[in-house]
C-alpha cells in the first residue's frame, strides 16, 4: 500500500489507495486494508459459494439439468436461479435515512439495519413457489443477490460470467450428477453476512458424443 502510494502505477490498487472523497486526503491505511480486503471477498468467495451451492442443486434436480443440457441457452437464466437461491451474501448493514415504518414497525432515521437480501429472494409475491428451483423462470431479473441502488456490486457483470462460462464447461462434459447414498441436507458456515455451504461431495459421469465417445474431463 506504501509503495503504491508513493509511486501509483495503472492498477487497481493504486487507484484505491490514493484515492480522496471529496476532495478530502487520501484514506488512511486502515481504511486502505478494509477496502482492499472486501474487494477480495467480494470477488472470491461469494463466486465460489454460488458455485458450490448451485452444483448441489444440479445434484438434486437432474429434471433441470435435462433442461439446460438439451438447451444450453437456459444457462444464463439457471444462474439467476442459483443466485436467487443461494443469495451468496446473505443480508448486510444498512442505516435508515429517513424516519420509516414497515408492516406496522417504526424505524427512525439513524437505525442500523440487517437488509435481508435471501428472504426478499424468496418473497412468494414475487417468485410464485419460491423454495423450487426453476432454470426456466421469467422474472430472475428482479432477483438482488447482488444488492440494489448504490450499493449495487460493482463485480456482478464478472461474477455472472464467470457462473456462466464454469456451468457451460461442467454442463457440457459431465452429467447425472448426484450426491453420495446418504448424504445429509446442505449445511452452512457460520457468517454474519455471507452464506458459504460447508464442503459436500457430488458424483457425476462423464457425457458421450452420438458415437459413443466420451468427452475429456473438465480442466477445474
Amino acid at each position: 500500500i506504501k509503495a503504491r502510494q508513493i509511486e501509483p502505477t495503472d492498477d487497481v490498487l493504486s487507484d484505491i489507495v490514493n484515492a480522496s472523497v471529496d476532495g478530502q486526503h487520501p484514506m488512511n491505511l486502515e481504511e486502505c486494508l478494509s477496502v482492499i480486503s472486501q474487494l477480495l471477498v467480494a470477488g472470491n468467495e461469494t463466486t465460489t459459494s454460488t458455485f458450490a451451492e448451485g452444483m448441489h442443486l444440479l445434484a438434486t434436480h437432474p429434471e433441470q439439468v435435462q433442461l439446460v443440457q438439451e438447451d444450453p441457452s437456459l444457462i444464463p437464466n439457471m444462474v439467476e436461479e442459483m443466485l436467487r437461491l443461494s443469495t451468496p451474501t446473505a443480508q448486510m448493514w444498512r442505516i435508515c435515512k429517513a424516519d420509516t415504518e414497515v408492516h406496522g414497525v417504526r424505524i427512525p432515521a439513524g437505525a442500523a439495519m440487517m437488509i435481508k437480501f435471501a428472504s426478499a429472494n424468496r418473497d412468494a409475491s414475487q417468485f410464485p413457489d419460491p423454495e423450487r428451483f426453476d432454470v426456466t423462470r421469467k422474472n430472475l431479473k428482479t432477483q438482488i443477490a447482488f444488492g440494489q441502488g448504490v450499493h449495487h456490486c460493482l463485480g456482478a457483470p464478472l461474477a455472472r460470467q464467470e457462473l456462466i462460462t464454469g456451468f457451460q464447461v461442467v454442463l457440457q462434459r459431465l452429467t447425472h450428477f448426484r450426491l453420495p447414498e446418504g448424504a445429509g441436507p446442505l449445511e452452512f458456515l457460520p457468517s454474519t453476512l455471507l452464506h458459504p455451504p460447508k464442503p459436500f461431495t457430488v458424483l457425476f459421469d462423464p457425457r458421450t458424443e452420438s458415437n459413443g465417445s466420451k468427452q475429456p474431463s473438465p480442466a477445474l
